[in-house]
Formats: structure tokens, sequence, C-alpha cells
């Protein structure tokens, strides 16, 4: 036991004197050392601040969505609803195993399915959403059209979430009144109401310009014919990362479509039905389920944990992009630190044949040069570390002023996790091993007789 015990005191003793005379070796040319890890530094650096912004963005948008999106919310679409295709190109659709094909046309989101969602078990509530285009708005008072308006009906009631940032008026007292509409700050900004007058706008009349009739020409549909309707503000509310202009009330809505596809009520619901159901579970933990069961039956479903899940793929993506800069300046740096590694061995050729000369092995000399290269490597990777938290902190303070002013509220921008710290600084010393094996194996097989003979 006790000779096991000697064994390893003597090993740990041996590293620690290597390094211990690395160290050495290496604050012998300081100036040479700083200039040769400065370059692994830069690399460090860059991975820090490009990953750490990546970071930073998506813990952002996944908190919002966390925060503004009711996890216990399933948005069901038809199949042929644009918004899927876009889902189904980056992967968060399609989550039941019945992949076959439907015949989409006959896939409505009918008044009849909306009872059948019902009594999927698990189901607290369902709501219908229908969405207006609406090509113009004119607010009370100005003679300049809003244009390209989102409108979405709902109701506030059975969806709270959606008024969690009540900015003025009474949002609720939408389902009570076919001609209100509640507007957004969006679309305040649009209409150059400012912030501190947004309570000005309650009660003014709104009148909007909605197509009855359009011709497929280009990309977009061309309006030949439209219709106004006047509608009353009852409130103004803040939907954070959604895109909303505009809310009506859900009969009002139905009413506006049904009118424009000269059907009646029942046979607008009937033929062409809503443009999406919002299905609110008793649990969390019964979205996919009921995700599951219903995507069995030809539609689409959308839940918050896609809407992460997609950012998080994205960012994956991206960070890897942004970190590929980085990771291009240490292969980069690693040739420098090559470089004087092998000048170390011409400087040091006498030093090594004496070495030899008095018992060291080529192992030793091997390693002694392998953890010289491994601490130019660390000196960069870490002062690469603090540089780059000091970076992040300026950015961040830099990006709070930016954004402020546009009325996005960010405190961290950039996100700096230990790992990200501790990985940079291993990943350096690895670059650095890599960089020196061939300056060591060049020392190691140095003639003891001719090193210590070399002038």
């Amino acid at each position: 036991m006790k000779e096991g015990f000697k064994m390893i005191y003597k090993k740990i003793s041996y590293l620690l004197n290597l390094f211990d005379l690395s160290f050495k070796n290496v604050l012998r040319r300081k100036v040479r050392t700083f200039l040769t890890s400065s370059s692994v530094m830069i690399g460090t650096v860059l991975i820090v601040v490009m990953v750490s912004l990546g970071l930073g963005v998506n813990k952002w948008l996944v908190d919002e969505i966390s925060t503004q999106t009711d996890l216990k919310l399933v948005t069901v679409f038809p199949p042929q609803t644009a918004i899927m295709s876009l889902f189904s190109v980056l992967g968060a659709s399609d989550k039941s195993e019945n992949k076959e094909k439907t015949n989409w046309k006959s896939v409505i989101l009918s008044k009849e399915t909306v009872e059948e969602f019902k009594k999927i078990p698990g189901v607290f509530s369902v709501t219908p959403v229908m969405q207006i285009t609406v090509d113009a708005a004119y607010l009370e008072g100005s003679n300049v059209p809003i244009s390209r308006l989102f409108t979405e009906s709902i109701d506030f009631e059975q969806n709270p979430y959606y008024v969690k940032n009540v900015v003025a008026g009474d949002p609720f007292a939408l389902n009570k009144r076919q001609d209100g509409v509640v507007v957004t700050t969006f679309f305040a900004g649009k209409a150059g109401v400012l912030e501190e007058d947004y309570n000005s706008l309650i009660g003014k009349k709104v009148t909007l310009v909605i197509p009855t009739k359009v011709a497929p020409t280009g990309f977009f549909a061309a309006t030949v014919e439209s219709k106004t309707i006047d509608v009353f503000i009852v409130g103004v509310i803040d939907v954070g990362l959604r895109s909303e202009d505009l809310f009506l009330n859900t009969e009002r809505a139905i009413s506006i479509l049904s009118e424009a596809a000269n059907l009646s009520k029942e046979e607008f619901l009937n033929n062409v039905g809503y443009y999406s159901v919002l299905i609110k579970t008793y649990s969390e933990k019964d979205t996919e389920r009921i995700a599951n069961t219903i995507e069995e039956l030809g539609f689409k479903t959308v839940t918050a944990k896609d809407y992460i899940n997609m950012v998080n793929r994205i960012f994956s993506t991206v960070q890897v992009a942004l970190s590929a800069f980085g990771i291009v300046a240490l292969v980069v740096a690693s040739i420098g630190i090559a470089n004087t590694m092998v000048m170390s061995i011409y400087e040091r050729t006498k030093e090594i044949g004496i070495m030899k000369a008095i018992g060291a092995s080529r192992w030793t000399i091997r390693l002694l040069f392998l953890i010289e290269s491994g601490v130019l490597g660390v000196f960069g990777g870490f002062t690469g570390v603090l540089l780059g938290y000091v970076l992040d902190r300026i950015g961040d303070f830099v990006a709070f002023k930016v954004l402020e002013n546009s009325g996005i509220v960010i405190e961290k921008l950039f996100y700096y996790p230990p790992w990200l710290a501790l990985s940079c600084i291993v990943f350096s010393f690895f670059v650095g091993v890599i960089a020196g094996i061939y300056p060591a194996n060049r020392a190691s097989l140095l003639d003891p007789v001719v090193a210590i003979k070399y002038e």
C-alpha cells in the first residue's frame, strides 16, 4: 500500500515539476508569449461573444414565448393554412404517427368540428378564431391610411393571456360590443400615436377597408371590390412578440366574412370554417396527447413547445455558424503556437541536450514541450474569456439603451453561462497541445551529443 502511494506521489511530483518548469520557460520571453497567446485570445473572444449572443437571443425568445404563450394551449389549423407550411419546413408539425395523406378540402374547422374537440378528454375550453384581411384603416381625425393590418377575432375571456398587458381601456368589453375593436401597440405605432396618448384612443372610431372581391394577380391578390365598416376602440393592449394589429368581435367577424362570400353564417361555417381554433387543456401534460389526437383527424396543431423547439433548432444552427469564425481564428493561432515552439527548440537546443545527458527521457522532453504549448493556449483562452465577458457586459448596456427606445426591453442580450468560459479555456488548451505535437516530437528526437555542442 505504501509503495503504491509513493508511486502516485512521485508521478504527481513529476508532473508538477514539469508544469513549474513549463511556466518558467513560457514566462522567460514575455513579449513573445503575449503575442503568441494574443492570437488565441482573439479566437476565444470571437467564440465567447458570438456564442453568448446566440444563447442570449435564444434564451430571451424562449422566455418570451413561455411568458406570452399559454403552455396549456393547442392551436389548431386546417392543413391548407399558410402558417402550417412554415412549421412543416421547420419540422414543427406532423406530430402524429398517422402520415396518410388527407384530402384537406374535406378537413374544415366547422362548428360541428369545434363541438367534437370539446369531447376530447382533457380539453378545458375551445375558442374559434377568425382572421380578416384589412386593406387599410383610418383612425378618426386622420386621413392617412394605415395599410396591411393583421386582424383577428378572439374571445379574451376564454384566453386572458392575450390581454396580460392592458395599456388602456377594457379589452373584455369586446365580447359585448359587435361594433368594438381592440387595437394593439403595433397599430398605435403605425397610427403615429405616442405611448403617453394611448388613453386618448379609447372611444375613437376606426374605419376599416375590407376586400369583398379579389383577383389573384402576382404574389398578392389585388382587391377588386371592398366595403368599409366603422368600429370603435374599447381597449389597447401590448401583444409582445405576436404581430396582431386589431381584434374584432367574433360574431362581427363571421358576419363580415359570410357577407363577403354571399353565404349565410351557417353556410360559411360549414363550408369555409374558422381560421383556427384555440384549445385550452386542463394540464400541460395533456397538450401533446391532445395535439396528437387532433393531428390524427387530419388537422395541424402548434403548441408552445413547437415554438420553443423551432427557436432552439434555428439558433443551434446559428450558433454553430457564429462559432466557426472563432474556430478559424484558433486554427490560425495554432500555427503561431507551433512556430513559437519550433523557434524555442533552436534557442534551447543546448538546454535540451543537457537535460537528456542528465537522464531526461524522450517522453519527458516531449511532455515538457506539449505542456508549454498548452500553457500558451490557456493564457490566450483565459484572457479571451475575460475580455469576452467585458465585451458582453458592454454589449448588454449598449443593446439595452438602443432597444429601449424601440420599446423592446432586454436586460441581457448576451447570456454567458459558466460552461462556456470553462469549455473555451479547455478548448484553447487542446488547441495549444495539438499545435505543439510536431515541435515536441522534434525536440524529443534531438541527439544529446549534437545538442550540447550546438551554438
